[in-house]
């Protein structure tokens, strides 16, 4: 995105992990202006959700953390039977 609009390198990495951390306020002062720098943030925005969807898959199919939410689950309902009684 940098190299597309023409900006410095640490421009570009600052917009890129402002923009990826959905940080209300910009680390730095720059936005894509033209239409590819555009395009070009838009399709890191994808390729990030896409990489975060397949991380939250690949942990959430691990056996561990089936384990501690089956257990989590479990505790929720002894706690809750206790309640309605």
């Amino acid at each position: 995105l940098a190299e597309v609009e023409g900006w410095n390198i640490k421009d570009g990495f600052y917009y890129i992990i402002s923009m990826l951390c959905g940080l209300p306020n910009a680390l730095t002062d720059v936005t894509p202006d033209s239409d590819e720098g555009k395009i070009v943030d838009i399709i890191i925005a994808l390729w990030a959700l896409s990489l975060a969807g397949t991380i939250i898959g690949i942990v959430g199919g691990m056996s561990v953390i089936n384990t501690l939410v089956e257990s989590a689950e479990a505790l929720g309902e002894k706690f809750g039977k206790k309640k309605e009684d």
